[in-house]
């Protein structure tokens, strides 16, 4: 964890960037069914970015994520371009 708190806080401010954990260990939450919360995270994430999808951004530009038992910080998520918005 400490290199991926060095990377976060080399990020330029400009970047959209969300930053997310949870207090279950190395082994995540994949063992569970959907992959847990890390696994339905991850797919929230796909369909934010990928399709644009207004419903899963809100877990990571609201109080989605923190209501789920994550410590999550972000910055500028306003500003990604989603794929759908780049076709």
């Amino acid at each position: 964890m400490p290199k991926g708190e060095r990377d976060w806080l080399s990020l330029p401010s400009t970047t959209p960037a969300w930053k997310g954990n949870l207090p279950v260990g190395h082994g995540l939450t994949f063992q569970e069914k959907n992959g847990g919360k890390v696994g339905v995270g991850a797919v929230r994430l796909l369909q934010f970015v990928l399709q644009g999808n207004a419903t899963s951004g809100k877990f990571f530009t609201g109080d989605g994520a923190k209501n789920d038992g994550w410590n999550a910080t972000s910055q500028n998520l306003d500003k990604i371009k989603t794929a759908s918005n780049l076709l």
